[in-house]
């Protein structure tokens, strides 16, 4: 490339050129957006929404829709308080321009991807201005982590409540760290867009760096009563914006959904969580898988410990951000892998500052990267199916083993490429490493939508439940219901969640023959013979109608003769080929 741009023709024209691809390629990021546009692309198309979360997404976005109700969330007929409405406004917007599909949210979290890229690079820049070769290289780390890869595929929400975070904290560094010159309207601006995002979980990720920023800055030092006062305006303009859809939403979602949002949603997740309790240890157990491979990466922890952590102020900065953050999140009783996705993105930065500083000292240590690709790729490629046993139900493993030999060959190759590449210095190798670590990541997407997607995918039951329903059918659901099939069949009318253990209860209260029942969660064994059944996570989605069903469990009369049938697995394989698109 560099031969190319010194080969350029030596006029005005070719001078203005090569300067442009040369800044281009100085800056970094422009690469890991293209390499992050056409990786991520390929990889969110290739099979459809993922259950249960970005199906809820989409579900809660196409209720709204459906009903023209734009202030309160809507699930499944009733207020949604889990979460507060800018992406679901976003997915609106998308619609309204080109109709209801899942085209539309797919390119939209492509866009939020990139936009996590873009201002990455730009936060870096301003934390470290005399650092370019940082701000070119935090985007590939981001890029690299193979758990932001993945969940920016998926229809939710912290990876638009990272680029609010970047976004805040970065107006904070206008100047530098040490002499910092806020942009305090546009912190006041990503404070409300960030609120309206995730709701108050956006001040846990802001408001610790601003508290603390007499420790990381001396001229804040020097005069903290000017930055509190401004800080505490810029937070009280951004809830006031925040509060212009907050209060419409608690008059018109009624009582029930105020005291969800303002007490169960908020409060409610801190002292005692309703889902997703762990202990207080476990993000610090997750992180190394959170932010593979940096945290595994020698040549990474080599170039921490030789920082100088007390006396640099964008260090300072990080460390205000990234270990209150942690701390909070870890007393917090509800916890969540992706709670800490704007993290990542301090962490990148983090790593970029302490790779650029330390130069070309050091050994690289990819082989043992580049060791764990080829393995995994043997795995995939020579270890049979047979060695996961089978029966009635199905492990994943089984079909994962065994499949399609080009994608474990091409992990196999991303190991072996990475092998033999070699590495300049930090920074190479990390970009080395990034780049492999997407290949794999691609390849490995891929192997799931040929050889498990049919364990995933709801297309075929949310079809159906439509038909049922055009028919004016009324549907119930037996056992808790998350809306996974709400947008997926376009579903006008919602199902009638019961729980398995009134199941029996209400079958016997139940007595038209058009009622038609969904029910998740039932292992195979003989019954009178479902409307539908496909496998579903090692387990099966079935929908009966209700009189067959209450037949099949001894609740009543047949009206019809039965159907037995006993699921095998041939009959599993069968299933699945059946509902493959």
């Amino acid at each position: 490339m560099r031969a190319a741009l010194r080969s350029l023709p030596h006029s005005a024209g070719g001078h203005l050129m090569a300067d442009c691809l040369r800044s281009l390629l100085q800056r970094g990021w422009p690469l890991a957006l293209a390499r992050y546009l056409l990786a991520a692309g390929y990889a969110i198309h290739a099979h459809g929404p993922l259950p249960l979360y970005s199906t809820r997404s989409l579900s809660v976005a196409w209720e709204m829709w459906l009903r023209g109700e734009f202030i309160v969330p809507q699930l499944n007929g009733a207020a949604y308080a889990h979460k507060v409405p800018l992406l679901y406004w976003l997915i609106h917007a998308g619609w309204a321009v080109g109709g209801v599909s899942d085209t539309w949210p797919r390119v939209l979290m492509l866009l939020i991807g990139s936009a996590n890229l873009l201002l990455l690079a730009w936060f870096t820049r301003r934390l470290q201005p005399g650092a370019p070769r940082a701000a070119a290289l935090a985007p590939w780390l981001l890029l690299g982590c193979a758990f932001w890869f993945v969940y920016s595929l998926q229809v939710l929400f912290d990876g638009l409540l990272a680029c609010w975070v970047l976004l805040a904290l970065g107006a904070l560094l206008r100047g530098g760290p040490a002499t910092p010159r806020p942009q305090w309207w546009l912190c006041s601006l990503a404070v409300a867009s960030g609120l309206l995002t995730k709701g108050p979980v956006m001040l846990l990720h802001v408001v610790p760096a601003l508290l603390l920023a007499p420790w990381w800055s001396a001229s804040v030092r020097a005069a903290p009563g000017r930055w509190y006062a401004r800080g505490l305006l810029a937070l009280v303009g951004g809830g006031a914006l925040f509060a212009l859809w907050l209060l419409p939403a608690l008059q018109f979602g009624g009582p029930e959904y105020r005291g969800e949002l303002l007490w169960t949603q908020t409060a409610g997740r801190v002292v005692r969580s309703f889902d997703h309790a762990r202990p207080w240890w476990w993000y610090l157990a997750a992180l190394p898988v959170l932010a593979l491979p940096w945290l595994l990466w020698p040549r990474a922890w080599s170039a921490l410990r030789k920082l100088p952590w007390r006396v640099d102020p964008a260090l300072r900065f990080l460390l205000a951000w990234l270990l209150p953050a942690l701390v909070a999140f870890s007393l917090v009783s509800g916890k969540q892998a992706y709670y800490v996705v704007p993290e990542l993105a301090g962490l990148a930065a983090l790593l970029a500052l302490a790779l650029t500083r330390e130069g070309e000292r050091g050994r690289a240590w990819l082989w043992p990267f580049a060791l764990g690709l080829v393995v995994l790729g043997l795995v995939l490629v020579l270890v049979p199916r047979s060695v996961v046993a089978g029966g009635s139900g199905r492990h994943w493993l089984h079909d994962l083993l065994g499949g399609d030999l080009a994608w474990g060959a091409g992990v196999s190759a991303m190991g072996i490429a990475l092998w033999l590449g070699g590495a300049r210095d930090g920074i190479h190798a990390a970009t080395r490493l990034a780049v492999a670590m997407v290949g794999m990541a691609v390849l490995v997407h891929g192997l799931f939508s040929q050889a498990l997607w049919h364990d995933y995918n709801l297309q075929p039951t949310a079809d159906r439940l439509a038909a049922l329903q055009a028919e004016g059918r009324p549907i119930a659901h037996l056992g808790i219901y998350e809306g996974q099939y709400q947008f997926l069949g376009r579903l006008r009318q919602p199902l009638e969640p019961v729980p398995l253990e009134a199941a029996a209860a209400w079958a016997q209260a139940r007595y038209e023959f058009r009622d038609a029942v969904a029910l998740m969660h039932l292992e195979a064994s003989h019954r009178a013979q479902p409307l539908l059944l496909q496998p579903f996570r090692g387990e099966w989605v079935e929908v009966w109608y209700a009189m067959d069903w209450r037949y099949a469990h001894g609740l009543g009369e047949l009206h019809k003769p039965p159907h037995p049938t006993e699921i095998s697995p041939k009959d599993y394989d069968r299933a699945r080929d059946l509902i493959q698109p």
